[in-house]
């Protein structure tokens, strides 16, 4: 059907041709393959498919709404629109219009466009922190943006987790939601980097995130061990941890409490020492990281041949002291002992000798570490013993020489300070003796008008510690003349006197220097502490008071003030002032004059003022707020009914100044005439006088 029609008719037997026509045929017009929602990059150039079919010769035309045609932005296609540098303004409802000239025909379509974006990963954000303690949990969230909303996934070396909900390869700690990462009881093996990746249909974009796990410290090897002597041993103290903890070794002794103080543990600074006795111990291992730290303790077992504190020993002995001989050593293992003795028989008598022979049988059988022999006329075994100790490592022998001991020599010279009421003596030690050292001294004294008298005399005893202070003899009779004799005591017994020692205290004088509980002392303002001193002596005269005097910031100036203490060593701070320092002194004082003074520093803190109210103010404010509250009340009462105290009291006074006025008289003795001046005008009255009858009529009255 399709062509050219023609129409022809025959005019004198010719064909003519009337009209020709042509018939075209053609489908009705359409938009084809154009999806009512599409999608443009952003930043891209893009194109918006518009397809148009059927018709005979098509003809597009686009706009937007509204329309912004613009030669640079839009280029028309023959299969659509293409939008260069796609922007955010570019979303939105474009019409596209096809047409055709020959028929007219148009149809049009509107297509929703969506600007999408390309991801973009913004931050892995790591909570807590990208640095943690293995046991914590963690949490990574990638923070991603893009259009439609991106997917993320997470790798590391390989993919972790996915939306296909892969664990991760190191556990099943690691669970993925959403854009997180979540490490629930985090390990050591979980450290690493981590690429977040965002993805949607136009791209992807990945960013990544260093996460560290850190490890407290563990021992894992520090044991007991054991080692031979003269060998060299190595310390091993191996310890992990994230990071890598720093290892320290002390040796703190063979007590696990610590036989040794702080200051003398013994820093291992090299892991390779030689084995000897003195290395036998406890040893602590410490390993430190920045995560915390740990300690481990192990015994160093030595062993060795014996050990004896000391090779040679003397000791000293007499008749009926029981002395004990010691074979104690170190030993490891333990050592087998064995005793011997030798001494000079010449001049024994045959007792004594067969004491001696049992002795040396008693000890040869012996493997006991203490023997106990009593010396006595017949067994005095003075003389030398050993002892053997022996174990497979070698062995040691110890030596002891027992010798009679006898009481210390004469004292050869004595110095004495005389005082007036004591003596401080200095004794020079006798050393020209076989014997134990001396332990003390004792001193026989008496006036000299009493020694030739009697054989009872007064005596002293003193210990050699006091040796460094000086040996005081107290209680003296001043101005007087003593005779003394000393002697020197060990074990043993007493030594001999010395050479009668004669002196003469002085007379009486002032007293020695008090002496205070300390040196300074700090005090609150409100503690009222009292500082206490010791009585010096008093050198012949009575203490009868003390003297304080306390200076203010320990100015000497006249703003010091004094105090007369009596039957009592004590200074109340309670007389300071406080937030100040004072200088304070006592002097003893007796008959013969005062001594020298003991200096104390006090401070006295700041006093602190509580703002609190006593019972008395309280009860006080509390009546004023109440009589207050009274007076308001009757004023309103006198004010709104007249009524209350006020009222009453007011009230009456203007009663009783009304009535006084009422009766109050001229010069002449008449009433006056007290009537308002309200009463005045309304009710006006005159009146006459007469003076001579004194009758008061009314002025225009007819009496």
């Amino acid at each position: 059907m399709i062509g050219t029609f023609k129409c022809i008719c025959e005019c004198n037997g010719k064909p003519n041709i009337l009209e020709q026509l042509e018939l075209k045929v053609y489908n009705p017009l359409e938009i084809i393959n154009t999806p009512a929602d599409q999608m443009i990059v952003l930043g891209n150039n893009s194109k918006i498919k518009c397809e148009g079919w059927g018709g005979l010769g098509e003809r597009y035309t686009w706009w937007e709404k509204p329309m912004n045609k613009e030669s640079h932005k839009y280029n028309e296609v023959e299969d659509g629109l293409i939008i260069n540098n796609v922007t955010e303004d570019d979303r939105g409802i474009f019409v596209c219009f096809v047409s055709d000239m020959e028929t007219g025909a148009e149809v049009n379509r509107s297509i929703n466009v969506k600007v999408i974006t390309k991801p973009k990963v913004l931050d892995i954000h790591a909570d807590p922190h990208t640095t943690v303690v293995a046991g914590d949990t963690l949490i990574l969230e990638c923070i991603a943006e893009g259009t439609p909303k991106p997917v993320t996934t997470w790798q590391i070396d390989e993919p972790v987790v996915s939306s296909t909900k892969k664990k991760h390869k190191m556990g099943d700690n690691v669970s993925f939601k959403v854009n997180r990462l979540i490490f629930d009881n985090i390990t050591a093996e979980d450290h690493g980097t981590y690429q977040c990746t965002a993805s949607n249909i136009v791209g992807n974009d990945s960013n990544k995130i260093s996460i560290e796990v850190f490890v407290p410290p563990e021992i894992i090897e520090f044991n007991d061990t054991t080692a031979v002597e003269g060998t060299t041993m190595q310390i091993i103290c191996n310890a992990k941890g994230r990071p890598e903890p720093n290892v320290s070794i002390l040796y703190i002794g063979k007590d696990v409490n610590g036989s040794k103080g702080i200051t003398d543990e013994i820093l291992i600074t090299s892991p390779f020492m030689p084995v000897t006795p003195s290395v036998e111990g406890y040893y602590v291992c410490n390993a430190t990281n920045d995560v915390d730290f740990e300690t481990s303790t192990m015994y160093l077992t030595v062993l060795h041949k014996p050990i004896f504190e000391t090779d040679i020993e003397i000791m000293w002995g007499w008749d009926n002291v029981t002395i004990t001989l010691s074979c104690i050593n170190d030993a490891n293992p333990k050592a087998i002992l064995s005793w011997s003795f030798e001494t000079n028989p010449e001049n024994a008598s045959a007792e004594k000798l067969h004491y001696i022979q049992q002795l040396i049988h008693n000890l040869e059988e012996s493997q006991e570490q203490y023997i106990a022999i009593t010396l006595t006329n017949t067994t005095n075994f003075y003389g030398t013993f050993q002892c053997l100790a022996r174990n497979e490592y070698g062995e040691a022998l110890k030596t002891i020489f027992l010798k009679q001991g006898f009481p210390p020599s004469n004292i050869t010279n004595v110095v004495g300070d005389i005082r007036s009421t004591e003596v401080m003596f200095h004794i020079q030690k006798p050393t020209n003796y076989e014997g134990p050292d001396v332990i003390g001294y004792i001193a026989e004294y008496d006036i000299s008008d009493n020694y030739d008298v009697t054989d009872i005399h007064q005596n002293r005893t003193w210990s050699i510690d006091r040796e460094a202070e000086g040996f005081v003899l107290s209680d003296l009779i001043p101005n007087t003349t003593y005779h003394i004799r000393f002697a020197a005591i060990n074990d043993v017994g007493i030594g001999e006197w010395n050479t009668m020692f004669v002196f003469t205290t002085r007379a009486p004088s002032f007293p020695s220097a008090p002496t205070w509980d300390s040196s300074s002392v700090v005090v609150n303002a409100t503690e009222h502490r009292v500082l206490k001193w010791t009585a010096p002596v008093d050198n012949g005269a009575t203490i009868d008071y003390y003297l304080i005097r306390y200076c203010y910031d320990c100015s000497v100036n006249d703003s010091c003030k004094e105090l007369k203490v009596m039957s009592t060593m004590e200074f109340h701070t309670d007389v300071l002032e406080p937030n100040a320092t004072y200088c304070v002194e006592v002097r003893a004082h007796n008959q013969v004059g005062v001594s020298e003074a003991a200096n104390i520093t006090v401070t006295v803190a700041a006093l602190t003022i509580k703002k609190t109210l006593s019972a008395g103010a309280i009860i006080g404010i509390a009546i004023v707020i109440v009589f207050i509250a009274f007076v308001i009340l009757d004023v309103l009462l006198c004010v709104w009914k007249k009524q209350g105290m006020i009222a009453s009291f007011y009230y009456k006074k203007s009663r009783k100044r009304k009535s006084q006025i009422e009766q109050t008289r001229d010069k002449k003795g008449l009433l006056k005439d007290n009537s308002t001046s309200a009463d005045n005008t309304k009710n006006h009255k005159e009146f006459e006088y007469n003076k001579t009858t004194g009758i008061i009529t009314g002025k225009h009255s007819s009496v």
